[in-house]
């Protein structure tokens, strides 16, 4: 995972309220802090490479598009050193069986 890609992508989001963006609209963001240095002959690209390689979390594919949601990512200062924690989210689904009335009908 490319950490500093991801708060920067963070950031971004939450500088522009956004819920999501797409390595389109977020790569100049990132060249311009030096962070990804962006294609000219085809914006995003550097991005969508670390998104195939799976190094962005919180992001899927819509047909073609990308699309990058805002990480799980906490951070915590203690002493002089950031630690990141990562928070995975919980999804508990439950598998129901509904009662079908054959008689009626």
């Amino acid at each position: 995972m490319n950490t500093k890609v991801v708060r920067a992508i963070d950031a971004y989001l939450d500088n522009k309220g956004l819920k999501e963006t797409t390595p389109v609209d977020v790569g100049p963001y990132l060249e311009k802090r030096g962070i990804l240095k962006d294609s000219s002959s085809r914006p995003g690209k550097p991005l969508r490479d670390l998104l195939r390689k799976g190094q962005i979390p919180n992001a899927y594919q819509n047909g073609n598009r990308w699309v990058i949601r805002r990480s799980n990512f906490k951070s915590q200062l203690k002493g002089s050193k950031t630690e990141v924690e990562e928070q995975t989210p919980v999804s508990t689904f439950k598998k129901v069986t509904l009662p079908i009335d054959v008689e009626s009908g």
